[in-house]
């Protein structure tokens, strides 16, 4: 749990108003176009606020930076509204050949992972960054999943250690302030899709986003309680 930061809200007390601005940004219930936009608007609005935390020196300052990428190594799962924002940047942004790139990469990348436990995935990791990184750049930043947001790193010498040594253990000391606003986020997210029985879950996101891609209308589906995500995990 994170240690109350000085000037900071009381853990429930923060995630009190993170679900009321998630509900007022959801006014319209399960309303496709509403999903969408109310998962991002709260991507913005918890990031504003950790880079608040960070500028009047209430949360640490978090060492990553662009061209970065040693965490972006790591087999990441999503939920379904992170997968199907992911999903509508890429159709949004991708001409039609780089989605198909996009899916064999996938395709490669589950070859190349699936059965292996983290310890073995770890030594070709070089071999498995993530399907979305292109020159150490992430190619959907604007909407990448709550996990990327919370997950940096205080020492940016300390990643890049731990992804030589090849060791599936190091240890990175992270911000605990993102990973925490970021988790709780998630959290109610996940909570609400619950709420409103909606599939709900964490996808690993090669397999999330191929669902996605596998469907013209993959958000209706979801939206309308079809299945959607085959790729369990």
């Amino acid at each position: 749990m994170m240690e109350k930061t000085e000037g900071f809200a009381e853990p429930n007390e923060f995630k009190t108003i993170l679900v009321n601005f998630t509900r007022e940004k959801m006014i319209h219930g399960t309303h496709q176009d509403t999903i969408l936009v109310a998962t991002q608007a709260v991507m913005v609005f918890v990031q504003e606020m950790i880079e608040q935390l960070e500028a009047s020196g209430q949360s640490p300052a978090v060492s990553c930076g662009s061209g970065c990428s040693f965490c972006c190594h790591s087999l990441i799962k999503v939920i379904p509204a992170e997968a199907l924002l992911i999903e509508s940047f890429i159709r949004h942004h991708f001409i039609d050949s780089d989605i198909q790139v996009l899916k064999k990469k996938i395709y490669d990348y589950q070859i190349l992972v699936d059965g292996k436990s983290l310890k073995k995935r770890v030594l070709i990791k070089d071999q498995t960054p993530c399907i979305f990184l292109k020159n150490s750049i992430c190619r959907i930043y604007p909407v990448r999943p709550f996990i990327c947001r919370a997950w940096n790193s205080l020492d940016r010498s300390a990643c890049q250690s731990a992804f030589r040594s090849a060791n599936h253990n190091a240890e990175i000391e992270a911000s605990p302030v993102r990973n925490f606003i970021f988790g709780t986020a998630r959290e109610i997210f996940q909570e609400m899709d619950s709420q409103m029985a909606l599939e709900t879950g964490l996808y690993k996101i090669p397999g999330a986003i191929l669902d996605c891609l596998s469907h013209t209308d993959s958000l209706k589906r979801w939206c309308m309680n079809e299945p959607v995500f085959t790729n369990v995990n």
